[in-house]
């Protein structure tokens, strides 16, 4: 059987291995966000997992990056998301993520959406996982 933890270790180990991820972003991959920071990190987690013969799941990419900083009528607005950044980073990662296999897994992407945070976007690739459950 596998748990929500080897699905996020595998997205972890998958992205933080790729040197185009890592040399790319100006952060890093996490499990969990450093507290407070500011730059372009890459975050995954796990939905709940299936107990069936067939296990299903969902993975989570969050790619966060910082808005821009632009001027207007001479007061700095912060609320614009960096779309060429976002793009630039979920492509490289959608590359790694879609159909792919892994430590007993067969994953691709189902989706992606761009959600507004604080003072920053993030891109959401949402993953889905199949795995051949051998306990039941």
């Amino acid at each position: 059987m596998k748990t929500t933890y080897d699905i996020q270790n595998i997205l972890y180990k998958v992205l933080s291995s790729s040197t185009n991820i890592t040399e790319t972003i100006t952060g890093g991959v996490y499990k969990k966000r450093p507290l407070n920071s500011k730059q372009e990190d890459i975050i995954v987690g796990s939905l709940p997992v299936g107990n069936d013969d067939i296990q299903r799941a969902v993975g989570n990419v969050n790619i966060h990056v910082p808005n821009l900083i632009i001027d207007v009528n001479g007061v700095q607005d912060n609320s614009q998301p960096n779309l060429k950044r976002l793009n630039e980073i979920t492509r490289l990662a959608w590359g790694l993520l879609d159909e792919s296999y892994y430590e007993g897994y067969w994953f691709y992407v189902q989706q992606q959406s761009i959600f507004e945070e604080g003072n920053e976007h993030y891109s959401n690739i949402r993953i889905e996982f199949y795995s051949v459950n051998t306990t039941n």
